[in-house]
């Protein structure tokens, strides 16, 4: 009874070891990446440096169990019952790519890095306002003005276009988001 019970204490430090070393080099991916939450897609980059193939695409789908179909952009938006819904936001991604088709997944990063953009604008801006330079405030106010008329969203879609069109892509992808400055 002890032996089998000393295999599966074994076994479980061998797993957990694994999952550690596959975390970290996730979230490593992830810091590569400017981004605090570690995506599915550092995951199978981690299990392909690794030297681990990720299991396929139906074998995921017949082991896990049926989920409710989720709208990740609408989980980003918090509901998205104001102005900008899901829908809208779709929308206005897709015409600001140029007839680009737009993943889900980049609209999701793009409404989750303005939601970023716009707390820091906001944190600069509180501590500007303690004797702050006034030209500084200014230009805080402008960067929050270009987020809230939604040129920022725009400039990040042109930006992004640019670079699905250099690694000939007809599709933006998350990729050609996520190294982009958004300010410059």
């Amino acid at each position: 009874d002890s032996v089998g019970a000393a295999a599966v204490v074994a076994a479980n430090e061998q797993l957990e070891a694994y999952l550690r070393t596959v975390l970290g080099s996730a979230a490593n991916l992830a810091a590569a990446d400017r981004m605090n939450t570690i995506k599915p897609r550092h995951l199978k980059k981690a299990l392909d440096a690794m030297g681990h193939t990720a299991p396929s695409e139906k074998a995921i789908e017949a082991l896990s169990p049926a989920e409710p179909v989720r709208d990740a952009i609408g989980d980003a938006l918090e509901g998205g019952t104001g102005v900008l819904t899901p829908q809208v936001l779709r929308q206005m991604a897709r015409s600001f790519a140029n007839g680009k088709k737009v993943d889900d997944e980049t609209i999701e990063e793009l409404i989750l890095l303005f939601y970023d953009h716009v707390g820091e604008v906001q944190h600069e801006m509180k501590n500007g306002l303690l004797g702050g330079d006034p030209a500084d405030f200014i230009q805080k106010l402008d960067r929050l003005q270009s987020l809230f008329m939604l040129g920022w969203m725009r400039n990040m879609m042109k930006k992004a276009c640019e670079n699905a069109d250099v690694v000939g892509s007809r599709i933006v992808l998350v990729d050609h988001v996520v190294n982009i400055d958004p300010w410059v």
